[in-house]
């Protein structure tokens, strides 16, 4: 500003323009206690959604055995094929069925039950892992975006003697 504004409310000072908070002081207070936190929790959970993500295109488990390596295992294990059939299908083979194997049988299914499932378990844990972050996200956004309007600054005139405030466009 080349020219010096006279305040009109004191006659004396100058108008000069300043960048004011629009919020008293106790809001503002309470606007940076909501954004600061709001950036620290959108942070991590960017970093959850890309690690979930990664950890879903990654092998960090080993793929599932085929149906011909568990069939294998188990007939080696000594398994009748009426219950090899069906645990390499993946279906349920009753209890009254597993009570007539041996404990080593028994421990030789559990083994091949917990490969089939240990790819589909980190799949759905990674996935729930993702949609946590992102509901998480998505909160500390909504903090944010509050945050950031409660700590909001306007330009004004401001005088230099007085200290009268008008709203400079």
């Amino acid at each position: 500003m080349g020219r010096k504004i006279p305040c009109k409310i004191c006659g004396d000072g100058s108008l000069k323009k300043r960048k004011v908070y629009r919020m008293s002081a106790i809001v503002v207070l309470i606007g940076y206690l909501l954004l600061i936190p709001s950036l620290t929790v959108m942070t991590f959970s960017a970093i959850g959604m890309f690690t979930s993500g990664a950890m879903m295109k990654t092998d960090a488990t080993p793929p599932p055995p085929t149906a011909s390596a568990v069939l294998s295992t188990l007939q080696a294990a000594g398994i009748p094929d009426s219950i090899s059939i069906r645990i390499a299908d993946q279906q349920m083979v009753d209890d009254s069925e597993l009570a007539n194997l041996t404990d080593s049988q028994r421990t030789t299914i559990n083994n091949v039950k917990n490969q089939q499932n240990a790819k589909a378990a980190a799949t759905l844990a990674s996935a729930f892992m993702g949609a946590g972050s992102l509901c998480t996200f998505v909160g500390a956004l909504v903090g944010g975006l509050l945050g950031w309007l409660l700590v909001m600054k306007k330009k004004v005139l401001k005088c230099s003697t007085c200290g009268a405030v008008i709203a400079a466009s």
